[in-house]
């Protein structure tokens, strides 16, 4: 973020105030518990009400699309703070205390590169919808969205995967081709749950479709676009909610009773890439091993030094 990004918004004394409020009460403190996350959220949301409030006595008709406006300048403040952190790291040449860490820097990153892609494409959208959240700004997906995103998140896991596990150079390219298209699905299925969980809890209108995108389980005719479906709409609109709702019933009650947390979900993306369901090379095989114990071990120091655990 630079100085011209801030002078755009220009946040006046209440709405400068309202973002430090926002800052200190930040969901993406590591590891947090569900308690506190839960508090979290309770005081964010009271804080984006009552500025709610204020728009509405000044009369300013565009509210919440200004409020969104301050959510996205507070998110590139902490990209900025972020992005200097690393650089600082960079520039002391201090490398990551292991895999996790790695993972972490990796993942990060290509969240941010999703946002500001998923941004652009949102932004020459002009009906584009924004959802109440207390940590985000979020938008309703539509029919054309998520095939869209899904193609920026392609692209992205691609290079996480590059970043995150090196060791994966050693494979040709087939062979990296092959692993890739059978993990996509693994690491969009993880994301978007894990997502789902972190920024809505319990709340099961919504869910996550991307980074930014959000959809509305309320709403049938969401994800498909005017002239999709033509005579049968309906009912494809009762079978992909119906499949929704199944695979959910199913999921949310493990991701709930699992409450992972930061680090653990780095391990997870990480035991979902040694997974294989198709046939490799005896190359692959080595490097997935290894993978899978350095993973194991850096999780169990996690456990013990960070958590201080004896029983895991």
């Amino acid at each position: 973020m630079n100085r011209k990004e801030y002078e755009r918004v220009n946040p006046d004394n209440v709405e400068f105030t309202a973002l430090l409020a926002l800052a200190f009460w930040d969901t993406q403190v590591s590891d947090a518990s569900e308690e506190l996350i839960e508090t979290i959220r309770r005081n964010r949301f009271a804080i984006l009400k009552e500025m709610r409030k204020v728009y509405t006595i000044r009369g300013n008709i565009d509210g919440e699309i200004r409020q969104g406006e301050l959510l996205d300048l507070l998110n590139r403040m902490k990209n900025a703070h972020n992005n200097c952190r690393v650089d600082k790291t960079i520039m002391n040449q201090r490398e990551p205390d292991g895999i996790l860490r790695r993972i972490d820097i990796a993942y990060n990153a290509s969240v941010e590169r999703r946002r500001s892609q998923e941004w652009k494409l949102l932004e020459s959208i002009d009906d584009r919808k924004i959802i109440q959240h207390p940590t985000e700004t979020l938008y309703l997906a539509d029919g054309n969205t998520p095939l869209q995103t899904f193609h920026i998140c392609y692209a992205e896991t691609r290079i996480f995967i590059h970043e995150a596990y090196p060791s994966l150079t050693r494979l040709s390219k087939h062979e990296k081709d092959k692993i890739f298209n059978g993990y996509i699905q693994k690491f969009n299925f993880i994301d978007f749950h894990y997502r789902t969980r972190q920024l809505w809890g319990d709340h099961a209108q919504y869910i996550m479709e991307s980074v930014l995108t959000v959809v509305d389980m309320d709403d049938d005719d969401q994800c498909l676009s005017e002239d999709e479906g033509g005579d049968h709409r309906e009912l494809m609109k009762e079978s992909g909610r119906a499949y929704m709702l199944n695979h959910l019933a199913v999921i949310t009650p493990i991701f709930k009773k699992a409450q992972i947390s930061n680090t653990e979900l780095y391990a997870l993306l990480a035991f979902a890439l040694c997974e294989i369901d198709t046939s490799i090379e005896a190359e692959a095989i080595s490097v997935f091993d290894e993978l899978h114990s350095e993973v194991l071990l850096d999780l169990q120091r996690y456990y013990k030094e960070e958590m201080g655990l004896d029983d895991f």
